[in-house]
């Protein structure tokens, strides 16, 4: 709890800072012990509970900000779903004739918007990162706030709601994520808007098995995961033991390929899945890193993508299979349902308490989904048996996913803070 008057905000802030202070969770578990030993006052203040922004991190009233630059900052450098769609946005934004500065959150605001005052500042970012930076950085004070949040549960995280105050907008890439806002938003004054992430260009996209080593002659399952969205939300799991329900470890006709991202700050996280394979020849891992354009030619290679996860915020590379007209079998909960529906297998699921191993979506009151692994079997045996209800399947989502997801979506409302005019041609955000 923490004190009453005016000893509080001071707390508050210090715990704010603490937060913004790039240290490693390793560091931070280290100069925990010394805290609680020396200043438990201070310890328990800066590490529990959840206070209130301190007072000079709210924004300027949006109309007292003049027209200035349009930053949009984000790990645009990071091989994450999370870079990528930020990367995604910045292409699309200035595809559709805008003028936008790059800041990749790993390094400094560049020079030319360091000290400038008025526009946009879009992060896209979670309230973490994005706190962290308006900590640290003058760059977001006098700007219109734009936050893109994405999250995988029916409700934010509690250390996440005092930031909903800190930006005069929110995007959402789904319905999904919208009404999670929405829940915790209480009298904050934020416009809430659904932006789905716009589709990058993937025409140069090809299947390629030699790549990857596969046979040209089997059939391929593939499902990617990202180690730090964590393994009990993705699920890699699920897809693993549903296609070992459905073939035996001697058909060489179907294979499964598992693409791995980041394992490199904890190795051990795939040893559950190593064993799970271990003596199933035609089930691989891929953990290399690969570029954008190298997973756009892993997706185009395979012939049907599965996504048993328990909740997406969105679903990025659900929405890029379908793009490249593959074949989708998916979880039908949580954000992907408002492209999905009705152009993939949709798998069904029950309910049930959110468990995670890590933490990071381990809290109580929470659920996600559980898949049906035996239909999501049947499903794969009745792909693999006719492929060519795979191909007519992927032709049904790749124009879905094109009428779900527009091609544009509006930015009109931005131009009382642009230095440039919208003109008609830059009216709408469009899809690269």
């Amino acid at each position: 709890m923490f004190p009453n008057g005016l000893r509080k905000a001071p707390w508050q802030a210090l715990r704010w800072a603490w937060r913004a202070l790039p240290l490693s969770e390793a560091a931070r578990l280290k100069v925990a012990p010394y805290l609680d030993r020396w200043l438990p006052a201070v310890a328990i203040r800066i590490r529990h509970g959840t206070p209130k922004p301190p007072v000079w991190l709210y924004p300027r009233p949006a109309a007292e900000i003049s027209a200035g630059d349009f930053v949009l900052s984000g790990f645009l450098g990071d091989p994450t779903g999370i870079g990528r769609a930020g990367r995604m946005s910045l292409q699309a934004l200035r595809a559709s004739q805008l003028t936008v500065i790059a800041h990749d959150l790993r390094t400094p605001p560049p020079a030319e918007v360091r000290d400038s005052v008025g526009g946009i500042w879009l992060s896209h970012c979670n309230p973490p990162e994005a706190v962290g930076f308006l900590l640290q950085s003058d760059l977001p004070k006098d700007r219109y706030r734009i936050g893109y949040w994405a999250w995988e549960l029916p409700e934010l995280p509690e250390d996440w709601v005092p930031a909903i105050s800190l930006f005069h907008e929110l995007w959402a890439p789904s319905q999904f994520v919208a009404d999670a806002i929405e829940k915790s938003r209480g009298d904050a004054n934020v416009l809430i808007r659904v932006v789905p992430h716009p589709l990058p260009d993937m025409t140069a996209a090809h299947r390629d098995r030699s790549r990857f080593g596969i046979s040209e002659e089997v059939f391929a399952f593939l499902c990617m995961y990202d180690v730090r969205s964590t393994s009990a939300r993705k699920n890699p799991m699920g897809a693993v033991k549903a296609f070992q329900m459905a073939f035996s470890p001697q058909d060489q006709r179907v294979c499964l390929v598992v693409k791995v991202n980041s394992t490199d700050p904890d190795p051990t996280c795939l040893d559950p899945l190593n064993q799970q394979i271990r003596n199933w020849p035609n089930i691989r891992l891929i953990v290399e890193s690969l570029s954008d354009a190298d997973s756009d030619t892993l997706i185009a290679t395979a012939d049907v993508f599965v996504s048993l996860h328990r909740s997406e915020g969105f679903g990025l590379s659900i929405a890029q299979a379908m793009t490249l007209g593959r074949a989708v079998i998916a979880t039908g909960w949580s954000g992907n349902v408002d492209f999905t529906e009705g152009g993939i297998i949709s798998v069904p699921y029950s309910l049930v308490p959110a468990q995670d191993p890590s933490g990071r979506y381990d809290a109580p009151g929470q659920v996600w989904a559980e898949p049906d692994l035996y239909a999501a079997a049947d499903a794969m045996v009745t792909f693999a048996t006719d492929p060519a209800l795979a191909a007519a399947l992927g032709r049904k989502g790749y124009d879905l996913v094109r009428q779900k997801l527009p091609a544009y979506f509006e930015v009109s409302h931005l131009a009382p803070w642009l230095s440039e005019p919208l003109g008609a041609a830059s009216r709408h955000l469009a899809r690269a």
